[in-house]
């Protein structure tokens, strides 16, 4: 109970490390989290005409589609998302690390995403990486 209490103020005040207080893990989904960073961060190279030049189009809610379980156009070794593993999705490792397998870190343009973007869609690949 003592825990719970602890974790329940540390979460009021925004520290890490306890359950977030407004609803548990499973409630990140592809439609209400990932995409809103996709169309804000990502969009402006991957969609139709756009920069990137892998025709990746994430500005769209049907790009859910394009990503899961789908080959990486620039290494079809490679899945763009495995969900319920993030080591094996190289979404999530272009996105976490400086040195990605396949081609460079993303996004290109605007720095590095958050530590709390790159926490919120591992997260997402963890629980299955579930659409809505």
């Amino acid at each position: 109970m003592r825990s719970l209490w602890v974790c329940l103020v540390a979460s009021l005040l925004g520290v890490a490390g306890c359950p977030s207080a407004s609803g548990p893990d499973e409630s990140v989904t592809y439609l209400s989290d990932v995409l809103p960073i996709f169309q804000s961060r990502c969009r402006g190279c991957h969609r139709p005409g756009g920069s990137s030049g892998i025709g990746l189009d994430l500005s769209e809610s049907r790009s859910y589609d394009l990503i899961i379980d789908q080959p990486s156009i620039q290494n079809p070794i490679w899945t763009l998302v495995t969900p319920y593993d993030p080591p094996a999705s190289l979404l999530y490792l272009k996105i976490s690390l400086d040195g990605p397998p396949v081609g460079d870190r993303m996004p290109q343009v605007g720095g590095a995403l958050s530590e709390h973007e790159i926490t919120l869609i591992r997260k997402w690949i963890e629980l299955g990486a579930p659409e809505s």
